[in-house]
């Protein structure tokens, strides 16, 4: 998807500190309700969250991310899916990607996934099976890719709009690919 970035948008003049970076995601781990609250401290809704999740369609994580999910006691798991991703989590290393279908292309399959019960994270998979707004979100964005695509670029805008934190020294950039020096 493309979506027009607005301009003016203030950012912070330093690189971000890893350590407060990892605090201000959420964890692989969260269900629902810690998922919602996170998201909804930074003006998102649930709607946002259903749809920025969906960016889970590209990319890897690291076995440390998703070990207890596909070794522990789950229900909410395709028992085949969790013995084949156990085979990239075998000691203190490696590395499943969030899509098994299409893991190098941006589209719609990370939903068809949670469907199926092969969301690689907890935080992938509460999405799904609850019943209510979350269910219905995914089962719609499985099903129409351009509705996946409006709403994840939609809430992309408004999420590139959350406000630095109070007292950051902040910048509007010349050049969005650096700090005015």
């Amino acid at each position: 998807p493309t979506w027009s970035v607005p301009l003016g948008r203030k950012d912070s003049r330093f690189a971000a500190d890893p350590e407060s970076t990892k605090k201000g995601l959420p964890s692989p781990k969260d269900d629902l309700g810690e998922l919602v609250t996170m998201f909804a401290e930074l003006n998102l809704d649930a709607h946002d969250m259903t749809a920025l999740s969906g960016a889970h369609t590209v990319g890897m994580a690291n076995c440390e991310t998703y070990r207890d999910r596909v070794y522990g006691p789950n229900g909410d798991i395709d028992p085949s899916f969790a013995q084949t991703t156990q085979q990239t989590c075998q000691g203190t290393s490696g590395k499943a990607p969030f899509d098994v279908q299409t893991p190098m292309r941006f589209d719609n399959a990370y939903y068809r996934n949670l469907i199926e019960r092969r969301g690689l994270l907890t935080s992938d998979q509460t999405l799904y099976g609850g019943g209510g707004l979350q269910d219905n979100l995914v089962e719609m964005y499985s099903a129409d890719g351009e509705v996946f695509a409006s709403d994840f670029a939609k809430a992309m805008v408004k999420m590139g709009n959350i406000p630095p934190p109070k007292g950051m020294p902040v910048e509007v950039r010349l050049k969005c690919s650096m700090a005015n020096y």
